[in-house]
């Protein structure tokens, strides 16, 4: 793991990400029966977030992974998240699930949890880390949202057509590429995260509505894409080498590779 981690990162992450979705599908053979896969992929889920936080700071690398709060000099710019956290309620205006009971909302607590944590550390942190090894920013934030946005389409498995799978992926990588510069400019997967388990968890507990999904998508991405574009705009690179936010005039060169 050590000289693949070292040599290769990319296919570091990638291996990871490979786990990830692995312990996903157990999680749902192990179940007794689909009412209690939440909770068991959950369980699983929770153990897998300890291993790879363990994994990283015996590595080193926990703290280049995003496991660390915002950087200081990014809090005035903490604003800038309000359009991802106001996103994550559009989808209550579908209604609450019908029959939803407390133990239902807590394994769907528990498992929004593992999956937004562990998606931000490994396609956020890993993965985006990992490309800019190489120096390109832009390129580094394109790939890691597309590549969450692609990994959406196993949805095609529970009845969703492919015009609205389409849009599904289509929002997905907007919001990956969303989160991908919160993290170049913060630092930190951590805001990304707790963005990312409110979302799903308002999903996950909301009436089923395709349609309204649909509409839920849409909005986000006529909400997400001038927010990426001011982002892109006040990106900037510092003298440490680190991405964060410029004033208005300044002129993001670190986006030019």
């Amino acid at each position: 793991m050590k000289q693949l981690r070292d040599n290769k990162p990319v296919w570091h992450a990638l291996l990871w990400i490979a786990i990830y979705v692995a312990l996903v599908n157990v999680g749902g053979a192990l179940a007794p029966d689909p009412a209690s896969t939440p909770l068991v992929t959950g369980i699983l889920l929770a153990g897998l977030a300890v291993v790879l936080v363990l994994y990283l700071r015996r590595s080193g690398l926990a703290d280049l992974s995003g496991l660390q709060p915002p950087r200081a000099n990014t809090m005035r710019a903490v604003h800038y998240l309000a359009p991802l956290f106001g996103i994550s309620l559009f989808q209550y205006a579908k209604g609450f699930a019908p029959g939803l009971d407390a133990g239902e909302v807590v394994s769907a607590v528990l498992l929004v949890a593992g999956v937004g944590f562990i998606e931000e550390l490994l396609f956020r942190g890993l993965l985006f880390q990992a490309i800019l090894k190489r120096g390109a920013l832009n390129r580094a934030i394109l790939i890691t949202g597309i590549t969450f946005g692609m990994g959406h389409i196993v949805n095609l498995a529970r009845g969703y057509t492919m015009s609205d799978q389409l849009i599904q992926v289509g929002a997905a990588v907007v919001i990956g590429i969303a989160l991908a510069y919160v993290v170049a400019i913060t630092g930190s997967i951590i805001p990304g995260a707790v963005f990312h388990a409110l979302f799903n968890l308002s999903g996950t507990i909301t009436a089923a509505n395709t349609t309204m999904d649909v509409y839920v998508l849409s909005a986000m991405v006529i909400v997400l894409v001038p927010y990426i574009l001011f982002m892109r705009k006040r990106l900037v690179r510092t003298d440490d080498g680190a991405a964060t936010v410029g004033d208005a005039g300044d002129t993001p060169d670190v986006l030019s590779a």
